[in-house]
């Protein structure tokens, strides 16, 4: 059965988009504690505290500091109205602090209960990095990550669009000419304006030789 600090991380992690990286800092960092409810708790008071800021070190540290100032008496700003729950400080010990992916009675980390690790106040539940990598490959199933040509400026999609236009002058052999200049451009690194416009140097010069009864092939 899941407990309630761990129910509140996996809906935090779900709201917050930088929750990945908190969570590898997290489970790294050797301040805080990160067992059992404690740890679920002080997961949740950074998040909180960070307010959808990036989880930089600095705003991580800032948070932290805050979190200590509001819960022994001081004042983290008038216009801040959140409770804040103090935090959990690991305990020195000459073993070293099991992560929350080690959290099981061997240190192994087996999976059970579908997929929930038995923690060490006996309860069964997900660490925050394992709710991240969820929320994460839910975000991936729902927010499709954009093509190529919608991560395009509207200037250089105009480009593209053009060249690729530039691909249907003329005969097949005009058409495979160009497109082997439009190859070479493209794989030179060249932006979308250039790719064009040696596309287009050609289709111009097959258009004068055209004009004047050429056959240039």
């Amino acid at each position: 059965m899941k407990s309630s600090t761990s129910i509140e991380v996996q809906r935090l992690v779900r709201e917050y988009a930088d929750a990945n990286a908190l969570s590898a800092w997290f489970d790294t960092q050797t301040l805080l504690s990160k067992e059992g409810d404690d740890g679920f708790r002080n997961f949740s008071e950074i998040v909180l505290e960070l307010q959808g800021r990036p989880a930089t070190q600095a705003n991580i540290s800032s948070a932290i500091m805050s979190i200590q100032r509001a819960t022994e008496g001081g004042s983290v700003g008038k216009f801040s109205t959140r409770h804040r729950r103090p935090l959990v400080y690991a305990q020195k010990k000459t073993e070293r602090t099991k992560s929350f992916h080690q959290q099981t009675d061997d240190g192994t980390n087996p999976f059970t209960n579908s997929g929930l690790t038995k923690q060490r106040d006996g309860s069964y539940g997900k660490s925050p990095a394992q709710y991240a990598a969820e929320a994460r490959e839910y975000a991936e199933k729902n927010n499709p990550q954009p093509t190529e040509q919608e991560k395009l400026s509207e200037s250089d999609a105009a480009w593209k669009r053009m060249a690729n236009e530039c691909l249907r002058y003329g005969s097949h052999a005009n058409q495979h000419a160009i497109k082997q200049v439009f190859d070479q451009a493209v794989a030179s690194g060249a932006d979308w304006r250039r790719v064009y416009e040696a596309c287009n140097k050609l289709v111009n010069e097959y258009k004068r030789r055209t004009a004047i009864g050429g056959n240039f092939r």
